[in-house]
């Protein structure tokens, strides 16, 4: 849907029913998506409306996905790694960006407004574990009280929902 809030219309629809598996992580570029889907031949797709979905990096179970200056981040819950997509939309290319201990259960990416941090809501140990996204090294953990299930911007870039809607208190 596009020209909030004035004159709302429907795009063409995209169709996902040729991918092999479950939808498990959507990201949105202006142009298309990115969708991750788990599964035996699961991993990190392009779709838009002119082809059908193209797959750009293997992943079992893809949980979150974050992009940021040509690339793209995305947490793989069964491996407990965090990747990278360089050049995803034009010439992509995946390397490992982290594969360290505190990663637990990513329920949630982001990138900084900065462009400078990555980071990761882990569900398993409940941290917020931060990363330099030039050296990849861990730069900070935050403990958090709750377990995070999103990591989602909340209308200002530096201001996160980190849980759903339930019988408990939101986290932001």
């Amino acid at each position: 849907i596009t020209g909030f809030p004035k004159s709302p219309a429907g795009g063409a629809p995209i169709d996902l029913s040729s991918l092999p598996g479950r939808v498990t992580a959507l990201a949105f570029d202006g142009q298309r998506l990115i969708v991750g889907v788990s599964g035996e031949s699961g991993g990190l797709y392009l779709a838009g409306t002119a082809a059908p979905p193209q797959r750009i990096a293997p992943s079992s179970s893809p949980s979150a996905i974050a992009l940021a200056s040509g690339s793209l981040y995305f947490a793989d819950d069964q491996s407990q790694q965090i990747w990278q997509v360089q050049s995803y939309a034009t010439t992509p290319a995946a390397v490992l960006f982290t594969n360290d201990s505190s990663i637990s259960s990513p329920a949630g990416l982001q990138v900084s407004a900065d462009g400078q941090r990555l980071l990761v809501a882990n569900a398993g140990n409940r941290k917020l574990a931060v990363y330099d996204t030039v050296s990849r090294s861990a730069v900070q953990s935050v403990d958090l009280p709750f377990t995070p299930t999103r990591m989602d911007r909340f209308g200002d870039a530096s201001v996160f929902l980190l849980n759903g809607s339930g019988q408990g208190p939101l986290y932001v």
